[in-house]
């Protein structure tokens, strides 16, 4: 955890970054470097809900010790708690994650993180013009880290991380779209050579069998 910073010079250099980020990673580094300044973490991490809603994934992480729920780490949102907290787009604080999870030992990704030695934490939903993409999990090694202030700190930086998060996606499948097309377009292009050729061939086979 580091020293708070003067918060509207984070929020500045945020939105600079958010503005800059040109892959996922380059847009979470960007992210995770600022809200240092305001949010105590030592552990953060993003996971999105996957194309049918239905599945939250881990897409990165950032700890400063071992980690045990690692990128790619997934889960049904339906029937979870993340569920409500993306329906009313309303941040939660566990301040006592040891008790949460005797509460609810059937949280897998509870265990995961105090395993990890995490004890409280603050979970932030993002939504992109109010349609829920993911969440943003803040954890913290000692009790009691997290108070309503944090909450009010990071509530107005939810919605431009949400927008920058989907824009990145968006590329990003746009990219993927590309180039699956341009490979198509080679294997095709490699096809009708390959026609080509053979029938060049048969031509000529025909031509000398005519002779």
């Amino acid at each position: 955890m580091q020293e708070p910073r003067d918060y509207q010079t984070v929020v500045e250099q945020l939105l600079e970054g958010l503005t800059l980020g040109r892959s996922f990673e380059d847009l979470l580094t960007a992210i995770y470097d600022n809200l240092a300044g305001i949010v105590p973490f030592n552990r953060i991490g993003v996971a999105i809900l996957d194309e049918t809603k239905e599945v939250l994934r881990a897409i990165s992480c950032r700890s400063d010790g071992e980690t045990r729920l690692n990128v790619g780490y997934s889960a049904l949102l339906a029937g979870s708690t993340l569920q409500q907290l993306l329906d009313t787009g309303q941040p939660r604080i566990i301040n006592d994650l040891e008790a949460y999870l005797a509460a609810k030992p059937q949280s897998v990704s509870t265990a995961l993180i105090v395993q990890e030695g995490m004890r409280c934490s603050l979970t932030l939903p993002l939504l992109a013009e109010g349609k829920p993409i993911g969440v943003m999990f803040f954890s913290c090694r000692g009790k009691d880290a997290y108070t309503a202030g944090h909450i009010a700190t990071l509530r107005p930086l939810a919605g431009p991380i949400a927008i920058s998060l989907e824009k990145a996606r968006l590329i990003a499948e746009l990219r993927h779209r590309n180039e699956e097309l341009a490979a198509a377009n080679r294997a095709k292009d490699g096809f009708l050579g390959t026609l080509r050729d053979e029938v060049q061939r048969q031509t000529e086979q025909l031509r000398r069998s005519e002779e």
